[in-house]
C-alpha cells in the first residue's frame, strides 16, 4: 500500500521526469552532440543512487547489522531489478552515440598509448561487457528481492541464510565488476588517464549518497509508524556513526588519488586534475571538499547532532546535494573547460528526467512490501530497545 507521503514523493518525481523530460528534448534538437555529454552526467548519478543502495544491500545481508534493519526495503527499492532495468535502458543512447561521447571510438585519435589499450577499448567489446554487468546485476537483486519478499510471507529462516551466502560472493563480484564498469562508463572518457581506485571510489561515493538518502527519509518520517517503532536515540547514533564513517572513507579515496597524482607528477595522470584547478571548476571542486568532507565530519562529530533525527536529517540531506555535485566535477570536466554554460540545461534536464524515474520506481518497489522486514532476527531486540528509550 501507498501511503501519503509516498503518493508525494511518486507525484514530485513524475513531474520532475516531466520537467526533465521538455529540457532534454530542447537540448537534444539545438545540439545533439553537446547533450549527450551532459547526458552522460545525469546517468552516472543514476547509477551512483542504483548501485549504491545495491551495495548497501548486500552489505545488509552479510552483516544483518542493527543500524541498517529499518533501511533495508529502501535499499532494495534503490537497487531493485526494476531499477537496473532504467538503469540499462537508459544506457541505451550512450550506447547509440559512442562517436560523440568516447574520443576512443575514432580512428584518427587513437595514438601510440591508446593502442596499447585496444584490446580493452573496443566498441563490440565494450558492448558485451555492459550486457555481462547489467545481467549479474538484474539477476543477484531479483534473487535477493525475491528471498527477502518470501521470507516475509512463509517465515522460512533458511532464507536468510541463502542471502547471506549468495551476497557474501556477490558483494566480492559486485566491487569488481563496479571497477570495471566505472572505467568503462567515466574513466575512458579521458582514455590516457587511469587510475587504480577509481572504481572504489565510485562504490564508496553511492554508497554515501544512497545512505544519506534513506537516512533522510527514514527521519523524516519517524513520526509515522513503521518507523516510529524504529526510532531511537541509539538507532539515529549509528546512522550517524555509518555517514562519518562513509564520509571519511570517501575522502580517505579522494585525497589518496591525489596524492599519488601529486607525488608521480606524470603526464597521464596531470590532465584530470589540471583542467580541475582551473577558474570556474576550482571553485566546484572546493564546494565538493568542503562540503563533502568538513561539514558533515564537523556536523557528525557531535554526538547530539547523531541523536537528535531532525538534525540528522538536515546534515544527510546536505550530504545528498553536496555528491550531486561531486558527481557533476567528476564527469563534466571531461568535456569542457568551464563548468557553466548553456549545456547546464542538457545536465539539469537529464538528471531531473532520470531522477525522476527512478523515483516513481522506487515508490512502486516500496509499495510491493511492507516497509519495514517482518523476518530479521534483531527485530525483537531493535523494538524492545527503542521502546525502552522513547
Amino acid at each position: 500500500m501507498i501511503t501519503p507521503y509516498q503518493q508525494r514523493l511518486r507525484g514530485l518525481g513524475m513531474m520532475l521526469g516531466i520537467i526533465g523530460l521538455v529540457m532534454c528534448a530542447i537540448m537534444a534538437i539545438t545540439d545533439k552532440s553537446t547533450f549527450m555529454k551532459s547526458y552522460v552526467f545525469g546517468w552516472a548519478f543514476l547509477s551512483v543512487l542504483v548501485i549504491g543502495s545495491f551495495s548497501l544491500t548486500l552489505l545488509h545481508h552479510i552483516t544483518q547489522a542493527r543500524w541498517s534493519m529499518p533501511l533495508l526495503r529502501m535499499f532494495e527499492a534503490g537497487g531493485s531489478p526494476v531499477s537496473f532495468v532504467l538503469l540499462a535502458v537508459g544506457f541505451l543512447p550512450i550506447a547509440l552515440s559512442m562517436q560523440d561521447i568516447y574520443p576512443w571510438t575514432h580512428a584518427d585519435h587513437i595514438d601510440a598509448v591508446l593502442k596499447e589499450k585496444q584490446w580493452w577499448l573496443d566498441q563490440n567489446r565494450f558492448l558485451i561487457r555492459q550486457v555481462i554487468y547489467f545481467a549479474f546485476w538484474i539477476f543477484l537483486s531479483m534473487r535477493l528481492r525475491a528471498w527477502s519478499l518470501a521470507e516475509d510471507q512463509n517465515g522460512d529462516t533458511g532464507l536468510g541464510q541463502r542471502r547471506k551466502d549468495w551476497s557474501s560472493i556477490g558483494m566480492v563480484v559486485h566491487i569488481i565488476l563496479c571497477s570495471l564498469a566505472y572505467t568503462d562508463w567515466v574513466m575512458s572518457l579521458d582514455p590516457h588517464w587511469f587510475s587504480t581506485i577509481f572504481g572504489a571510489w565510485f562504490v564508496v561515493n553511492g554508497a554515501l549518497t544512497s545512505l544519506a538518502l534513506a537516512v533522510t527519509l527514514f527521519n523524516y518520517n519517524s513520526g509515522h509508524e513503521p518507523y516510529r517503532s524504529w526510532s531511537s536515540p541509539d538507532m539515529t547514533k549509528d546512522h550517524g556513526n555509518m555517514l562519518l564513517a562513509l564520509t571519511m572513507f570517501w575522502t580517505y579515496l579522494t585525497l589518496s588519488q591525489f596524492l599519488i597524482t601529486w607525488s608521480a607528477n606524470l603526464p597521464e595522470f596531470i590532465p584530470y586534475y589540471h583542467i580541475r584547478s582551473q577558474p570556474g571548476w576550482n571553485v566546484a571542486v572546493f564546494a565538493v571538499v568542503f562540503g563533502g568532507f568538513f561539514v558533515p565530519f564537523l556536523a557528525l562529530l557531535a554526538p547530539t547532532n547523531k541523536r537528535v533525527g531532525g538534525r540528522l536529517r538536515s546534515i544527510a540531506t546536505w550530504i545528498f546535494i553536496v555528491h550531486i555535485i561531486d558527481v557533476f566535477v567528476i564527469v563534466i570536466p571531461f568535456f569542457r573547460g568551464m563548468p557553466f554554460t548553456s549545456a547546464l540545461v542538457g545536465e539539469v534536464g537529464s538528471l531531473l528526467l532520470l531522477g525522476g524515474a527512478w523515483a516513481f520506481i522506487y515508490v512502486q518497489e516500496l509499495a510491493k512490501a511492507a516497509l519495514v522486514p517482518s523476518h530479521e532476527v534483531l527485530k525483537e531486540e531493535i523494538m524492545e530497545e527503542a521502546i525502552e528509550n522513547a
